[in-house]
């Protein structure tokens, strides 16, 4: 299965990677310095999150990732975010 994942810069100049609401209900994030560690921090949620449900006999679906960057806008005090092109990652 084929799922997006959100890039964002943060305030702080720090970058985060999400899943948006999937038909999965699954939650995985990642944050870093750099988009390549947060990237590898996203990885690395979704190996722990694989090793959660193998551990409760849940089965773990097969995933790929497109990752898409975000960029903020700034026109009112609540950004609105518009997208980039995609980054396609397994």
């Amino acid at each position: 299965m084929k799922l997006t994942a959100f890039i964002e810069k943060g305030t702080d100049g720090t970058y985060g990677v999400y899943l948006d609401e999937n038909e999965l209900d699954l939650l995985l994030i990642g944050d870093g310095n750099t988009i390549e560690e947060a990237i590898d921090d996203f990885y690395l949620c979704k190996d722990e999150m694989r090793e959660y449900y193998e551990e409760t006999g849940k089965i773990f679906p097969e995933l790929k990732f497109v990752f898409q960057l975000a960029e903020e806008t700034e026109n009112t005090s609540q950004s609105t975010s518009k997208t980039s092109p995609q980054l396609e990652f397994a």
